[in-house]
């Protein structure tokens, strides 16, 4: 909608992607969410465990993180 309560013209690119694309596919607005696939666990190169374990360090001029004591 405009600021004079008319509805927007779609360009011509838009009525462009529209006839080769279709609408968007949205689903059954009444179906429970989809379970999403575990996050990947992402492992630090120099010990091995996971990244989530580790600490971050901010200094002014640095970031970087520190492995946990074994």
């Amino acid at each position: 909608m405009t600021k004079d309560g008319e509805p927007r013209r779609q360009s011509r690119f838009e009525r462009l992607l529209f006839s080769v694309m279709g609408p968007p596919e949205l689903g059954d607005a009444g179906a429970p969410p989809a379970d999403l696939p575990p996050r990947p666990v992402d492992v630090c190169p120099t010990c091995g465990g996971p990244r989530d374990d580790h600490e971050v360090v901010r200094t002014p001029r640095l970031t970087y993180t520190r492995c946990p004591e074994a």
